[in-house]
């Protein structure tokens, strides 16, 4: 029974601290976290240690903001402000397109340039394929005048084999390079 009514006292004190607006903040999720003010791990940027101490620096007396400082306030939004955001990111979207316009033309010229290489080249393989095919037939042909010769002086060989019996009893002498004779031994 005791620990129930220790239960209940603490519930209603944390009801109360809701309602006078000093609730409990769930810190569980900051345990999790990584500063991206300090890059500390534990607690999340709107917790940091570090900028409670530049801002407690801040509010003294002879303080000047660093070149880079900002604060961490929202701006409101007002009709005004949106139109002079508005005009110019048109401003900036007009000479991005005008850019961009440029660099489209430039790099269609450069396509049109790359095609006539390429159609060049691909004229020229064309030729050179041509030139192949007529060296293979030219080759076939000198291929078959060889084959031709070849059998003719097969022919012409076997028809001198037989004629050479003849040529030796019709030489009689020989003259050498020299100038030197030499006689049939025979």
């Amino acid at each position: 029974m005791e620990i129930l009514g220790g239960k209940i006292d603490s519930l209603m004190r944390r009801f109360e601290k809701m309602e006078s607006g000093r609730a409990e903040e769930v810190k569980s999720t900051d345990y999790m976290m990584t500063c991206e003010e300090c890059g500390e791990y534990g607690h999340s940027s709107e917790r940091c240690p570090e900028e409670a101490k530049a801002l407690d620096y801040a509010g003294k007396e002879g303080w000047i903001p660093p070149s880079n400082y900002r604060q961490n306030r929202q701006q409101q939004f007002t009709a005004g402000s949106a139109i002079q955001n508005v005009i110019p990111l048109r401003i900036q979207l007009k000479d991005f397109m005008e850019e961009q316009a440029k660099i489209n033309k430039d790099t269609h010229s450069k396509f049109k340039a790359v095609d006539k290489v390429l159609e060049s080249i691909d004229g020229k393989i064309t030729t050179v394929g041509s030139s192949n095919q007529q060296l293979m037939g030219m080759m076939k042909i000198l291929e078959n005048q060889l084959s031709r010769l070849a059998s003719i002086s097969q022919t012409k060989m076997k028809e001198s084999c037989r004629d050479s019996h003849s040529l030796k009893s019709h030489s009689k002498r020989v003259t050498t390079r020299s100038g030197r004779e030499t006689r049939d031994p025979s």
